[in-house]
């Protein structure tokens, strides 16, 4: 088996609040081997975009970052200057949510293709066929004349688009997506897609794909991450988190997705609200709203440990799997 490309070790992440560091994340382990890809799910305050920022060396000024994080065997907290520019530019890529708040305003979207496929070797007359080729491949019409225009002159959507082309350009060793299709319409969803999968099969480009879509996730990813209040709460291959999830949170994520061929009066939820890492205390994370909790679980926050094939963190997941339901 390939050695990990990018491997994640004891992950943690303080942000400055108004009364000392807040917790954000809190020991987070993740390996990603070339061609892997590997979702992160959970409901909105996880720490799914935090874990994105401290691998990309994009975390929030004043942050307070433990643990190790190496990819390609170099320390990326050791990365200095032009070392530093050149992981984020050519072997680590991102996929914002916010697509404007990546490009330069100011620049035409043929330019910052261009300066994009030209960081990657190619000269300008090569960089700017690869560009208009890359934007038709997008879905985009009529790309020579959207290479002329400025980001403001692009829907979201489209702007999006050309983001998601300007990391593709580049062929970096690892994609961090964060929410990467949400501003896309189902046919370009599907067609980005399918570019990506095309792009790991033929050079082996690592994924890290974050999103609230559980089924998205569960479509396109090898092995899928579930993160509560900055917690990996349960990883497994995706076939296994679709049909024999072992956590009663990744249950209740299945649970809530709504039927496509039932229209109904409620959609199913999860009870309670999500907490962040600050609030949760020193027992299972998810205790408030679990409806298999016992009193260990109020009392000691369960170890991550290796389960069928994945890894679990919940006292009672032996128990519930040989039931087959939450008790």
């Amino acid at each position: 088996m390939n050695a990990p490309l990018l491997d994640v070790s004891g992950l943690t992440l303080d942000l400055p609040g108004a009364h000392g560091y807040v917790p954000i994340l809190t020991g987070l382990d993740l390996q990603v081997r070339p061609g892997e890809a590997v979702g992160i799910v959970g409901e909105s305050g996880s720490g799914k975009s935090m874990t994105l920022r401290c691998i990309a060396r994009l975390a929030p000024e004043g942050a307070r970052i433990g643990g190790s994080i190496t990819v390609g065997g170099r320390d990326v907290s050791t990365l200095k200057r032009s070392a530093l520019r050149d992981y984020r530019r050519r072997e680590t890529a991102v996929i914002f949510q916010d697509p404007r708040s990546a490009i330069n305003p100011i620049q035409r979207v043929g330019d910052f293709l261009i300066e994009t496929a030209r960081d990657a070797g190619a000269d300008v007359p090569a960089a700017r066929r690869a560009a208009v080729d890359m934007l038709s491949r997008m879905g985009i019409v009529d790309p020579e004349r959207r290479m002329g225009q400025f980001p403001f002159e692009l829907s979201g959507g489209l702007l999006q688009r050309v983001m998601i082309a300007s990391v593709l350009l580049s062929g970096p060793s690892l994609i961090l997506a964060d929410e990467p299709t949400t501003a896309l319409d189902v046919t370009t969803q599907s067609d980005v897609l399918a570019i990506s999968e095309e792009l790991r099969r033929d050079s082996g480009t690592a994924l890290v794909f974050v999103t609230h879509d559980l089924d998205l996730a569960l479509s396109i990813c090898d092995r899928v991450v579930v993160l509560y209040a900055g917690t990996v709460l349960e990883l497994a291959d995706a076939e296994t988190i679709r049909h024999a999830p072992a956590h009663p949170y990744t249950r209740g994520l299945l649970a809530s997705r709504p039927p496509l061929d039932e229209r109904l009066a409620e959609l199913p939820v999860i009870d309670g609200a999500p907490i962040s890492a600050a609030d949760a205390g020193g027992g299972c994370p998810f205790l408030e709203r679990c409806p298999s909790r016992i009193p260990l679980c109020e009392k000691t926050k369960p170890k991550l440990q290796a389960f069928r094939g994945g890894q679990v963190r919940c006292h009672r997941a032996e128990e519930l799997a040989t039931v087959g339901s939450a008790s």
